[in-house]
């Protein structure tokens, strides 16, 4: 009589083994410049940076100074400014400030340097950016997005914001990549706070299997040759 414990066992081992390797949906991860945004944990702060350059696409420099404040935390440099300026913070304080809205970031140019927002790329993956900035107060100013620093090739270029210009696109990108948002004056530094909303969220893709699970299909493998050899044994 045939011995029907080998399918069953080699079938049950395969199935559980199959199912274990079926790649499993990545979870898309929001990086939000306005809610990650802080003064009190350093610069960079995770993936992000705060400076400012003397032109478009050069060296950045680090803000050095933090004020911790609870409605208007903000950076700025110890000896690179002007009235306050160049600056980023946020305004926490419940109402409009300077015509940015409560809840949104505040970038201000200086007399002759560009604010820039970096984000660092943490893991290769697909990335949805979306940017935007806000008229805010009297002054205009200009936003540009910038891979690398790559003015030529710039992801995004608005030469006024007083319109609320806003972009967003989906672009690959490998770990250790920059994405700039930056805001210049158009001569005056004078009334030019801005507005700015800046996000990235990984676009979601099929994760590999997890380590082990390759390993047990293949011991399912395993064990049924070896099942079946000794059953080959037992009926001669």
């Amino acid at each position: 009589m045939r011995n029907k414990t080998f399918p069953l066992l080699f079938c049950a081992t395969l199935v559980l083994a199959l199912t274990a390797t079926t790649p499993r949906r990545a979870q898309a991860q929001t990086f939000d410049a306005t809610t990650d945004f802080s003064a009190t944990s350093g610069n960079p702060n995770g993936n992000w940076t705060y400076g400012f350059s003397t032109t478009l696409g050069g060296a950045v420099t680090l803000f050095d100074t933090a004020d911790s404040s609870p409605t208007l935390p903000r950076w700025t440099h110890s000896t690179v400014q002007n009235s306050g300026v160049p600056t980023i913070l946020r305004n926490d304080l419940g109402v409009p400030f300077n015509g940015v809205p409560t809840g949104f970031l505040l970038v201000h140019p200086g007399l002759s340097e560009y604010v820039v927002l970096r984000f660092t790329v943490p893991s290769t993956a697909n990335y949805s950016i979306l940017a935007q900035g806000l008229a805010g107060d009297t002054g205009d100013t200009d936003l540009s997005v910038l891979r690398n620093s790559n003015v030529l090739s710039a992801l995004f270029f608005a030469p006024t914001t007083d319109t609320n210009p806003s972009f967003s696109t989906t672009v690959a990108l490998a770990a250790g990549d920059t994405i700039d948002l930056v805001v210049g004056n158009k001569g005056s530094y004078l009334g030019d706070s801005t507005g700015a909303v800046f996000t990235l969220t990984t676009v979601g893709g099929a994760s590999a299997p997890e380590p082990g699970t390759l390993g047990l299909l293949g011991l399912g493998l395993v064990m049924g040759l070896s099942l079946s050899r000794r059953q080959k044994v037992a009926l001669r």
